[in-house]
């Protein structure tokens, strides 16, 4: 997904209540926000206000039982967000949790076919397909389905995949 960019906005708004920010990236992009934490305690962030722990599910879990977390967001898989909810039920912990979505994709009669293909494109590989927003499915109208599959499958028939160095 967008580990640093769905984790500032989490984070912004923490520091703007005046809160300290513990970070416990997933380990796919672990090393991703100590880059982060140094540009913020170099910019205007106070040394130590925000920090990173390293680890895996067992520590996610030991932060999540903690007695001083006052709250917790996650974004991440579904099973990972059900134990998060029943151990923050469990102590009273406010949490909010982003999991794997399905979204629709709706193209109605009088939409910009050329738009829309180009727009669906988009979203099924920003990402390179991960993206937590993009569409999880596609709602054509029956007025414009045909005209749509064509303009579809043309576009995404010119669609390269690959390793961008190498294109």
């Amino acid at each position: 997904n967008a580990p640093i960019g769905s984790s500032l906005i989490q984070i912004a708004v923490a520091l703007q209540s005046g809160c300290p920010v513990i970070v416990k990236p997933s380990p796919w992009a672990a090393h991703s926000f100590n880059v982060v934490v140094d540009a913020l305690d170099a910019a205007w962030v106070p040394p130590g206000l925000v920090q990173v722990v390293h680890g895996g599910a067992d520590v996610g879990r030991a932060l999540v039982e903690s007695k001083f977390t006052k709250a917790v967001c996650f974004t991440g898989s579904v099973p990972a967000g059900l134990l998060i909810a029943q151990t923050s039920a469990r102590t009273l912990t406010p949490f909010i949790l982003e999991l794997g979505g399905s979204n629709p994709f709706i193209v109605l009669p009088d939409a910009d076919l050329d738009l829309a293909v180009e727009s669906l494109l988009q979203s099924l590989t920003y990402l390179n397909g991960q993206y937590c927003c993009g569409a999880g499915r596609v709602a054509v109208h029956e007025s414009v389905h045909d005209a749509f599959i064509e303009k579809a499958v043309a576009r995404f028939g010119r669609l390269r995949v690959g390793d961008a160095l190498e294109a």
